[in-house]
């Protein structure tokens, strides 16, 4: 099992970027290229945009997912609905087809309530 402890807390200095990184590297393991991330400064609601290519018998498409990773295993807290708003409005805005909630911790009841309303689908 992972300990998500073991990745620096983005509040470290040591630590700023360690989460994101370790979610780009997690992602390629799966096939899909990192196109847009982690960076620093005001993302617009986007820690990574990340490209799956789908192969089917009428050829390649391609698909984009906008990651959002919250690290907040060192402080224990659940990811709430504050912390990522807009889901639809921020897919729009970064011409992504889905959305992917990357986090250290579990979702609130809230967070998980209005994704699924949206009509995503829960993945662990």
């Amino acid at each position: 099992m992972l300990d998500f402890k073991e990745i620096p807390s983005p509040t470290e200095a040591a630590g700023r970027d360690k989460f994101e990184e370790f979610c780009g590297e997690f992602f390629e393991c799966y096939g899909l290229k990192v196109i847009s991330g982690p960076n620093r400064g005001p993302d617009g609601g986007v820690d990574l945009i990340l490209e799956e290519t789908r192969e089917g018998v009428q050829g390649a498409s391609k698909l984009k997912w906008l990651a959002s990773c919250k690290h907040y295993a060192h402080g224990g807290k659940s990811v709430g609905e504050a912390d990522d708003q807009n889901l639809v409005d921020r897919l729009t805005q970064h011409d992504c087809s889905g959305f992917i909630g990357f986090y250290s911790t579990v979702p609130s009841s809230a967070l998980e309530n209005r994704v699924s309303k949206l009509g995503f689908e829960k993945a662990i």
